[in-house]
């Protein structure tokens, strides 16, 4: 039976309908985390990881990692890059001050896998690279300046909180997007005016891995123990989460290392400018290179024997609007959306969804004509 699986964030250039691949689909954390681990372990060239959260403290689960002593993904990464695999992390940053904790997540993932590789040897340390990725959607220049009164104040009552709440030198440590906006008495961060905060309203959503282009495992769920889900389902709705995977082997796992390789060379510049700007005037510094491009597309492998399932990388993408009051990115490309049009409409007898959030009126309104027409 063909399958169709489809990937979303990405760069221009459509990926083709691909012949010769196999699909399996994982359907709960308990599943797809395996997996990840035994593709990763199993890796001899190239490891290519893309998600918006990434605890490198995760416990493994499989039994290929207990049997090479790997207790976590920090254990998993040593081990492949110690072995002289190249990996390459494309985590998704948060705006810094609204959306702090989840930036402080991001940069605490890095500091963590920063202290993983300091006792790596120079070659191993070379095969690990990483990015922690704003969206390129920041809001307009108007609009940071309305913005900036209230923001100064989310801020400022930040500050106070981490201050009151103790070791705010630690807890500032890993919120490096608020470094330009305190300075530390000896007691307590104080609030420095600065220049209007730039923000970033939206995120990169990618969740995908490749292994050496023949293997992607791609889809919604993100490796952290919220993520991790039995079929026990013991956990309260807040300190669980539910989504699905595919493991692609095939030809479309070699577009999905190309999407990775435009993905990171997209990002690569703006990490850059974006981390010097929050160092430029305050009192820590961050060390994230060295760090290289991408420059050669990667290959796509030849139709696997036996393959029966076709596969189509899809890519929804955004940029930013140049306009200053623009509030939000610019759409750019909406594969995604033209293709679940087409597949909703498509329904004849039996029309499934299974979805985190359903928020779009024309999206129901396609259900409807589906309905309509049968």
């Amino acid at each position: 039976m063909a399958s169709a699986l489809f990937l979303s964030t990405g760069r221009t250039g459509g990926f083709p309908v691909r012949d010769g691949n196999r699909v399996t689909p994982l359907l709960l954390g308990a599943e797809m985390f395996p997996a990840l681990e035994r593709a990763v372990i199993g890796a001899e060239q190239r490891v290519l990881l893309a998600f918006r959260i990434f605890d490198p403290m995760t416990k493994t689960r499989s039994e290929a990692a207990k049997a090479r002593g790997l207790e976590d993904w920090r254990a998993v990464l040593r081990d492949a890059v110690t072995r002289g695999v190249t990996v390459r992390l494309l985590l998704t940053d948060f705006e810094p001050s609204v959306a702090h904790d989840l930036h402080s997540g991001s940069w605490t993932s890095f500091q963590r896998l920063r202290e993983m590789a300091e006792g790596l040897d120079a070659p191993a340390l070379e095969r690990f690279e990483m990015i922690i990725a704003q969206h390129p959607g920041e809001v307009g220049w108007g609009v940071r300046q309305l913005a900036r009164l209230p923001i100064g104040l989310v801020i400022r009552k930040l500050l106070k909180t981490l201050s009151d709440g103790g070791d705010s030198e630690a807890e500032l440590a890993v919120r490096p997007g608020l470094w330009r906006y305190h300075r530390h008495d000896g007691k307590r961060a104080v609030f420095r005016r600065r220049e209007a905060p730039r923000l970033w309203p939206a995120t990169h959503h990618h969740k995908f891995a490749v292994i050496d282009e023949r293997l992607a495992i791609v889809g919604g769920i993100d490796v952290n123990e919220r993520r991790w889900e039995t079929r026990a389902y013991r956990h309260a709705a807040p300190d669980s989460w539910h989504d699905i995977s595919a493991a692609v082997e095939g030809p479309a796992a070699g577009d999905a290392a190309e999407h990775f390789r435009r993905l990171w060379n997209a990002a690569l510049p703006q990490y850059l400018e974006t981390t010097r700007h929050w160092m430029t005037g305050a009192d820590r510094e961050l060390t994230v290179e060295p760090l290289d491009a991408m420059p050669a597309p990667l290959g796509v492998p030849a139709p696997l024997a036996g393959g029966s399932d076709r596969v189509q990388m899809l890519r929804t993408l955004s940029r930013r609007h140049r306009h200053p009051l623009a509030i939000g990115p610019k759409r750019e490309i909406r594969e995604l959306m033209h293709a679940h049009r087409r597949l909703i409409l498509s329904a004849r007898r039996l029309l499934y969804i299974e979805a985190q959030f359903f928020r779009s009126p024309r999206a129901a309104a396609w259900i409807l004509e589906a309905a309509r027409r049968s």
